[in-house]
């Protein structure tokens, strides 16, 4: 599902997946969808307003296909991405139907990948949303995802900021960036609250 964010390598890149696992592709171009989105609604107004735009179009689509083939929606997060740092698009590549690499770790699932004979050049890919022009996943971090497994690490098992920075040497700027993107996130973690109003009768 191209846009005018993606690289043309993303694009290529994707059909190579396809042939590679030899299943039934379809390329779905989202930028007309996207602009008419962008006329309509002026609060679409900056790169990252527009890129999640992106990703919430792609959703749909996939919504869409799967709900008339009858298929669902696998997702591609990884523990870092969903749990740790909540580094996805809510409605977007965050409305799956399931998530079989969202336990691992991005560090695992290259190893898997390895394991499972993946073309080294997609294991070691630089990770992109393809969100808006030259991103990369890192880039916009400021850190790794492998910084991030560590730090979390630490979290999980009860050590706070100042230790972990004893025991990893990272930046404290790093360690307490990632803690505000874990709080902040909880909400796309969680199933959204029901009121707790009751109208039935008796």
């Amino acid at each position: 599902m191209p846009s005018d964010a993606n690289n043309l390598q993303d694009a290529e890149d994707g059909l190579k997946v396809i042939k590679n696992l030899g299943i039934e592709g379809i390329v779905v171009p989202i930028e007309s969808i996207a602009r008419e989105f962008i006329s309509k609604i002026p609060e679409i107004e900056n790169f990252f307003e527009k890129g999640n735009l992106y990703s919430e179009i792609r959703a749909i689509v996939l919504s869409r296909i799967s709900s008339h083939k009858n298929y669902r929606v696998m997702g591609t997060g990884n523990r870092d991405e969903d749990y740790i740092l909540g580094y996805f698009t809510k409605r977007g590549d965050g409305a799956v139907d399931n998530n079989i690499l969202g336990n691992l770790p991005k560090r695992l699932v290259r190893d898997l990948a390895r394991y499972l004979k993946v073309p080294e050049y997609f294991v070691n890919r630089i990770p992109t949303a393809g969100l808006w022009k030259d991103q990369t996943d890192e880039k916009e971090l400021g850190y790794t995802y492998e910084q991030a497994e560590l730090i979390q690490n630490g979290f999980d098992q009860g050590y706070d900021e100042k230790q972990i920075q004893e025991i990893t040497g990272f930046k404290m700027e790093i360690i307490l960036d990632l803690a505000k993107r874990h709080k902040n996130t909880e909400h796309k973690r969680n199933v959204p609250p029901v009121g707790k109003v009751n109208l039935s009768y008796e």
